[in-house]
C-alpha cells in the first residue's frame, strides 16, 4: 500500500491518482515501512557478518604464517633439531684437529674422544642425534661423512625430517614446515594469540561497516578500514605471537 501524500489516504500499489483527492504524488504507507525497514536490516546485519568473518580468517591466517617464519629458526621450537645441529658441528671441529694431528680421517665417531670440540658424549662413550639415536658414518677415503637421518629417522625428508650432516648441518630444506610448525612444535600460544587477534579483528570490522554503500567512494572507503584494520591485528598479531618465541610457549 502507499499513502498519498496530500490526503493520507492509503491506495494499492499500482494506483497512479488518489481515490480521495486525485493527486499523483505518494509515500509509502507506514504500515509498509517496518517491514521493508526489517527486511533492510536483516540485509544489512548479514552483510556485515559475512564481511566481518572474511577480515576475522584472513587476519588469522596471515598471522599464523607470518609467525611461523619469524619462529622456525629459533633454537627452542625445534630443540631435538637444534641440538643435533650443534653435535655435528663439533664432530666436525674434532675431525679437523684429528685430520691436522694424525694426517688421517677417523674410522669411527670414538677415536674423536679426547678431541677439544663441542660434541656431547653420552655416559657410554656415544654420540647421540637430538631423537637419541647414533649418528650414521660412512668415509670415501676422502671425506668423513657423519649423517642424522632427522626425526623419522629414514632418508630423505623435508623440515624435521631432514637429514642433517656434518659438511651441511642446516639446509634450507631443514626448517620446519607449516603443518610441523602448527602440529609438532610448541606453538599453541603463538596460535592462540594469532586465533584471538582475528576474533578482534572481526569485531572491530562488524563495527566499522555499518550500511553497505556500493558507490566507487563507499566501496573505496571500506577497503580502507578493512585494510587498515587486517594490517593493525596481523602487526599486533606477530608483535605478541613473537613474545612466545624464547620460551616455546
Amino acid at each position: 500500500m502507499k499513502e498519498c501524500a496530500c490526503c493520507g489516504r492509503e491506495n494499492p500499489d499500482d494506483a497512479t491518482r488518489c481515490r480521495e483527492c486525485g493527486t499523483s504524488e505518494f509515500r509509502l504507507s507506514p504500515l509498509s515501512t517496518p517491514k521493508s525497514g526489517g527486511m533492510n536490516r536483516r540485509s544489512n546485519l548479514f552483510f556485515r557478518l559475512a564481511v566481518a568473518s572474511c577480515v576475522g580468517i584472513v587476519v588469522a591466517a596471515l598471522a599464523i604464517a607470518v609467525a611461523w617464519q619469524n619462529a622456525r629458526e629459533a633454537p627452542m621450537m625445534r630443540r631435538a633439531q637444534w641440538w643435533t645441529q650443534r653435535n655435528l658441528r663439533g664432530i666436525e671441529q674434532a675431525i679437523t684437529r684429528y685430520q691436522q694431528e694424525s694426517n688421517a680421517l677417523p674410522c669411527s665417531l670414538s677415536q674423536l674422544m679426547g678431541m677439544e670440540s663441542d660434541i656431547h658424549f653420552e655416559n657410554n662413550g656415544e654420540i647421540l642425534d637430538g631423537w637419541k639415536r647414533p649418528f650414521v658414518c660412512s668415509t670415501d677415503g676422502t671425506n668423513f661423512l657423519v649423517t642424522s637421518y632427522g626425526r623419522d629417522g629414514k632418508p630423505g625428508g623435508k623440515g624435521l625430517d631432514c637429514d642433517l650432516t656434518n659438511r651441511n648441518r642446516s639446509p634450507k630444506e631443514s626448517l620446519p614446515t607449516f603443518l610441523q610448525f602448527v602440529c609438532d612444535l610448541p606453538s599453541g600460544g603463538m596460535i592462540g594469540t594469532c586465533f584471538v587477534c582475528g576474533a578482534i579483528a572481526f569485531f572491530l570490522s562488524l563495527y566499522a561497516v555499518k550500511t553497505p554503500d556500493l558507490t566507487p567512494h563507499g566501496l573505496a572507503a571500506l577497503g580502507f578500514k578493512l585494510g587498515a584494520t587486517i594490517i593493525g591485528a596481523v602487526i599486533v598479531a606477530v608483535i605478541i605471537s613473537a613474545l612466545h618465541i624464547p620460551s616455546g610457549h
